[in-house]
């Protein structure tokens, strides 16, 4: 009885931490724009930087793309990192007809730094005044997509304008679960960013003024290949100078892993960086996952336990799952996420599972190598 008793209020405590969490999120898609977006006077340059190792087959198409964005102004500075001779001929091949792309070529060194190597040395060669970032798997889905995300620096203190980039949908249960994680993602990135808590941001499709990443020690810190692009947003982003552009015109796609394998391996690079973020997101990241985590494991040990108590636990269990309808099944239908209700709900019951395998990564171990 009193092992029961101890659960029951355990319960109680994380259904209602859990409840405080996706109601503020929900509370974010009635929070009005500060100022609505409006075409800057002087369109800013633009400088679209790449970060590519040995993949020169498919980025024949993803150039073509990007050269025919309708903007101005902009330029599109691919990094080849490392790529074997074969690959580097072919990438000088591909990019030689377009007069926008400029080819930079980092080579190998015993301190390889990966990725976020690169991607800084593009930085460093670029001439615009913003910066968009992206990947070599990823194409926006508009020829608009430099004026959405330019577009949404509607006053002068904006430096960080957060896209959104979906996956594609493949069959089979390993995009589910990616279409899931993403939708889950970029639910917190909204929120807390509309909550005035930027925390985090999208590499694959983020614009960040280039004065902001000029003599930052972000790469100093954390001592990952990976995981640039939040450590930039959780130590420079705040209230008044980030934004989101969730708009149609804005949207990346992007081609996900097809393997667990390689899921896995990509996930552990990502997690890596989150033991860098500043200390209140941490907490109130871990009170999220902790208390979503406890209330799952509560109402399991309920139902086992305590029988009688079984419609109180449903109860607690619908009201949670009818909040998180609420606040994620729009988002996913903006956002060209793939995912229905029960999707949704099964995969957010296997969540924990999720954050108990990827644990050593999230708290405490780094990866030293990008592929």
């Amino acid at each position: 009885a009193v092992f029961v008793e101890v659960i029951w209020y355990i319960l109680w405590i994380s259904f209602g931490v859990q409840v405080i969490f996706l109601s503020l999120m929900i509370y974010t898609r009635f929070i009005p724009r500060k100022s609505k977006a409006s075409r800057p006077d002087v369109l800013p340059k633009v400088s679209i930087i790449i970060a590519i190792r040995n993949n020169a087959s498919g980025i024949a198409r993803q150039i073509q793309q990007l050269s025919d964005q309708e903007y101005p102004d902009f330029e599109i500075v691919l990094v080849n990192d490392g790529s074997n001779k074969e690959e580097s001929s072919d990438l000088e091949r591909i990019c030689a007809p377009y007069e926008r792309v400029r080819l930079i070529r980092k080579d190998k060194s015993p301190n390889d730094l990966g990725k976020r190597a690169a991607l800084h040395l593009g930085i460093e060669s670029s001439s615009g005044t913003y910066i968009l970032f992206t990947d070599a798997d990823c194409m926006p889905i508009s020829k608009y997509w430099i004026s959405a995300m330019v577009q949404t620096i509607s006053n002068p203190n904006i430096s960080i304008v957060l896209g959104f980039s979906p996956y594609l949908k493949l069959p089979g249960l390993l995009n589910q679960w990616i279409q899931f994680e993403t939708l889950f993602a970029a639910g917190n990135m909204l929120a807390f960013t509309k909550l005035g808590r930027p925390y985090m941001g999208i590499g694959r499709n983020m614009l960040v003024q280039k004065k902001l990443l000029s003599d930052t020690d972000v790469y100093d810190k954390a001592p990952i290949i990976s995981g640039d692009d939040d450590l930039t947003i959780n130590q420079f982003s705040h209230a008044k100078n980030t934004a989101i552009c969730t708009q149609a015109d804005a949207l990346v796609v992007s081609s996900p892993v097809t393997t667990w394998q390689k899921y896995v391996h990509q996930k552990r690079r990502h997690l890596s960086a989150g033991k860098y973020y500043r200390l209140l997101d941490q907490v109130l990241l871990a009170l999220q996952s902790f208390s979503h985590t406890v209330f799952l494991l509560s109402v399991t040990l309920i139902l086992v336990f305590s029988v009688q108590h079984f419609a109180i636990a449903l109860s607690l269990v619908l009201i949670r799952s009818t909040l998180l309808m609420i606040y994620y099944l729009p988002m996913a239908n903006k956002l060209r996420i793939p995912m229905c209700w029960h999707q949704l709900l099964k995969w957010d019951a296997l969540l924990p599972l999720y954050l108990l395998f990827f644990s050593p990564y999230i708290f405490w171990k780094d990866i030293q190598r990008w592929d």
